[in-house]
């Protein structure tokens, strides 16, 4: 596939000039893209194509929106711009008025539930960004919420939830109320280790440890934490880790039990088609209040609309000398015509062999869906919290260390892989605040 080419982008700020300069015009000096709102401005636009602004009379509302969401995001409400077209391939941004950043001038973090008396949760808390006096950044105040779930989910807080997460921007008087209110929920602990393995005779995962490759004494001595201490998730990768280092096994799948999410408790399969965030971008937790103190739309959820409009709308023609570029730039018209069969919707069609893949692949979709919880798992690199997303992989590795030279049981519909009989479910991990982890380790 060939990427299509994409805008350049040229910022300006506009100068008033003195009052002896020639033809009394305001100056236009090109900006310092290194900082801010410039710098994420120049980001967004940039990242849009050649062949979406051909028409820029139509283009002109998405770019202005772009441009704007773009300086709102780095804390810049109040920028005052217009936007012009000198060539096919370039957007220019004429900044005319900078307007004064947002300023956090209230910021309350707190955080409640067994973790507060933690040291790692204090250091945060009082560390976390932003802090009053700083200009209010979508960006910072977004990582600063998935840094305390990150914490929780390190230390073993499973249950944590929010009580609170939003930001009152206040214009005109550009200010930024923060509220964090964080629970940790009580802290898990670690639950025994079941060791697997694979028994050739009855073609089953077995917990015997007579069928072990090793002693299980031994492999006991690699996990550095005993049941009933508090949950540490680097423990966890170091016992892994340690367990592939021995090379006694050709496979060593370790899976911690933890308990049920809303996406685990979903059962869907789930896929992400979000962007690539390639620059800051608004948040979903800002409510906007104007002058008068009244709120568009507040929350405690963080569903909150963003509806702060520039005082001054774009212009299509630039009276301004912008270099060479202004006496060949094209106006918002350019009086090109558009082909409609450019622009009309593309019709797709499948022939019946691409139709039939689609269909099995759907027939497998269903089919993995209705699996029990019961199964073989293999843990991935990737955080997953949805058991049913792993089980696509776990049925093909699976049939493939214990059945290596059956290459036709990955496409067989019929192939169940074997059970963990005893194994406890997330449901159970939650009532009883203990992690079970799984081993499972086979040797060729």
């Amino acid at each position: 596939m060939i990427a299509l080419p994409n805008v350049e982008t040229a910022i300006y700020l506009e100068q008033v000039s003195a009052e002896d300069s020639p033809n009394g015009k305001a100056q236009l000096v090109e900006a310092d893209n290194d900082i801010q709102p410039m710098k994420n401005i120049k980001a967004a636009l940039d990242d849009t194509s050649v062949q979406s602004v051909i028409d820029f009379t139509a283009a002109l509302p998405r770019l202005r929106e772009t441009a704007q969401n773009a300086a709102k995001a780095v804390g810049y409400y109040e920028v005052e711009m217009r936007l012009t077209q000198p060539d096919r391939d370039t957007v220019n941004v004429v900044i005319e008025e900078l307007g004064e950043p947002v300023l956090v001038d209230s910021r309350i973090i707190e955080i409640r539930g067994e973790g507060s008396e933690q040291e790692e949760f204090a250091s945060l808390e009082a560390d976390l960004p932003p802090q009053e006096g700083d200009i209010f950044n979508h960006r910072v105040y977004k990582s600063s919420k998935a840094a305390l779930e990150s914490l929780s989910n390190t230390y073993g807080y499973f249950d944590q939830y929010w009580l609170n997460k939003s930001v009152d921007i206040i214009l005109p008087d550009n200010k930024a109320d923060v509220s964090l209110v964080y629970n940790t929920g009580d802290r898990y602990e670690f639950d025994d280790v079941v060791f697997f393995t694979y028994d050739k005779e009855t073609n089953t995962l077995t917990q015997d440890p007579d069928k072990l490759p090793v002693e299980l004494s031994l492999l006991q001595q690699l996990y550095g934490f005993t049941p009933g201490e508090p949950f540490y998730r680097p423990a966890v990768t170091k016992f892994s880790n340690d367990l592939s280092a021995t090379r006694y096994f050709n496979t060593v799948n370790v899976e911690s039990i933890l308990p049920p999410t809303d996406s685990s408790e979903a059962g869907t399969l789930a896929f992400d088609n979000a962007a690539t965030e390639g620059n800051d971008t608004l948040d979903d937790d800002i409510n906007n209040v104007d002058n008068d103190g009244v709120a568009g739309l507040s929350s405690n959820d963080g569903a909150a609309a963003l509806n702060v409009t520039a005082s001054k709308e774009d212009t299509v023609n630039d009276n301004s000398d912008i270099g060479a570029e202004s006496d060949n730039a094209l106006s918002a018209n350019s009086g090109e015509t558009v082909n409609e069969a450019d622009i009309a919707a593309i019709d797709f069609e499948a022939d019946e062999a691409t139709l039939d893949k689609l269909q099995a692949i759907r027939q497998k979709a269903e089919r993995l869906s209705r699996l029990p919880n019961d199964r073989v798992l293999d843990e991935k690199d990737q955080e997953a919290d949805n058991l049913l997303g792993k089980i696509s992989d776990s049925i093909s590795n699976v049939a493939q260390k214990i059945f290596p030279d059956e290459k036709s049981l990955i496409a067989d519909e019929n192939f169940v892989p074997p059970t963990l009989a005893g194994r406890k479910t997330p449901q159970d991990v939650a009532e009883s605040k203990k992690s079970t982890f799984i081993c499972v380790c086979i040797r060729g």
